[in-house]
């Protein structure tokens, strides 16, 4: 045998002895799963999209479902009220088309190891158009019925105003972990009598409905215009930027992948490791706030000729956590999942996971869930004041008699702009 081939034999064990994990079986485990769910316009991944009842705004749903050839889908939508319980308002009221639409493009992958069809659904279309303002709840099922996912979008009017100001905290213990808040919300000459019947304001913080704030009681009520500007009145976790990793390509190694494998024909990829940054000191660096973008450098049709990876995780921790770590963004729908909750192995102190991604660019922090549900990054990640971040604005009306609650200001604001 060749010394060199040798060599590089007796490396990869000790390689994987040290830091390998059981592989997944990919096959049985993510068999017709839905993956890479997003919304994108111009070739810009959007989160929670915002589309204007007056005017044209579209953006396209992309998603994966593994498999080897296409069938029947469908989708639906749902009026929702502020607080996403289903509204007086019917489908079709709510939405001009059929109540049941066709998923009408999709494109089976070519020449990748992992089968899959690619479905786009253009939002909206010559099919359906939005009738009212508000939240929906787009639905996509199968032939049986079977629900595969949904997603919220918003439709606005945007007939209300917004003044925003971001500011440091009073509170001594937080002004270097926290970020506040002063918001001014003008009706444009629309009188609000019973405030907390008609109107409410939410902020959300980088889409991450788990961090939403309702606001209801302003420091000055003019019926007209209202200002939110207590006294630390609106504060959110500062956060640090998010971790970010790069698998673009499976012919290269990038900055965050330290090894590539093929097994079972599958490609696996072993991550740099993660360390815990709770006491680390803040730097700055170029996130995209918890979001991720499917794309590959190897090839151009890259909706059904980028491959899924088999990504490995693995974040060093001397102690194991009372609550369970999940990896946690855009990529878990913001959501802990039991496909992104990780594993502490006392041998290699190092928590690891393993999850198959598309082939992309992604965004995700590492964050702790205790048994009541609530999410906790201030043992893995921390928080620091200067962390730039997106804060998503919803403003809900509902004149008194009215039968639904009215968007009537839908916008990002940003930290650093």
């Amino acid at each position: 045998m060749n010394k060199f081939l040798l060599i590089f034999l007796l490396i990869n064990a000790a390689f994987h002895s040290m830091f390998g994990q059981d592989l997944k079986p990919i096959d049985t485990v993510y068999n017709k799963a839905v993956k890479s769910i997003f919304f994108y316009q111009n070739n810009e991944f959007v989160f929670h999209p915002i589309f204007f009842v007056d005017r044209e705004k579209n953006f396209e749903l992309s998603f994966d479902l593994l498999e080897g050839s296409p069938r029947n889908l469908q989708y639906t939508f749902y009026h929702y009220d502020r607080n996403w319980q289903l509204s007086e308002i019917d489908h079709t009221e709510a939405v001009t088309g059929f109540e049941d639409l066709e998923v009408e493009r999709y494109k089976a992958s070519k020449q990748t190891l992992i089968p899959y069809v690619n479905y786009t659904i253009s939002l909206p279309n010559r099919n359906f158009k939005f009738n009212y303002t508000g939240n929906y709840l787009l639905v996509v099922f199968d032939q049986s019925g079977e629900l595969l996912f949904s997603r919220r979008i918003f439709v606005t009017s945007n007939t209300f105003g917004l003044v925003s100001k971001f500011v440091g905290p009073v509170d001594a213990s937080k002004f270097r972990t926290h970020v506040g808040l002063e918001l001014t919300l003008k009706t444009n000459n629309k009188k609000i009598i019973n405030l907390d019947e008609e109107l409410s304001l939410q902020v959300i913080q980088n889409d991450d409905y788990n961090s939403i704030k309702t606001l209801t009681d302003p420091a000055l009520n003019m019926t007209t215009e209202f200002s939110y500007n207590k006294i630390d009145g609106i504060l959110f976790q500062g956060m640090k930027e998010y971790r970010r990793k790069d698998i673009r390509t499976v012919i290269h190694l990038t900055r965050d992948i330290d090894y590539w494998d093929e097994r079972g024909g599958h490609y696996h990829c072993w991550l740099e490791h993660d360390k815990i940054r709770a006491y680390r000191p803040f730097y700055s660096d170029t996130d995209i706030n918890g979001k991720f973008i499917c794309t590959s450098n190897d090839v151009l049709e890259d909706n059904i000729r980028a491959e899924y990876v088999m990504v490995h995780f693995t974040l060093l921790s001397d102690i194991e956590f009372d609550d369970p770590v999940y990896i946690y963004g855009a990529l878990s729908d913001f959501q802990c999942k039991e496909e992104f909750k990780m594993t502490y192995d006392e041998t290699k102190k190092a928590y690891i996971c393993q999850v198959l991604l598309k082939n992309g660019f992604y965004n995700y922090m590492y964050v702790l869930q205790d048994k009541n549900g609530k999410i906790n990054i201030s043992e893995t990640e921390g928080n620091w004041y200067e962390t730039e971040n997106d804060y998503l604005i919803l403003c809900y009306y509902k004149p008194l008699g009215g039968r639904y609650d009215q968007l009537v200001l839908a916008t990002i604001i940003n930290s650093n702009k």
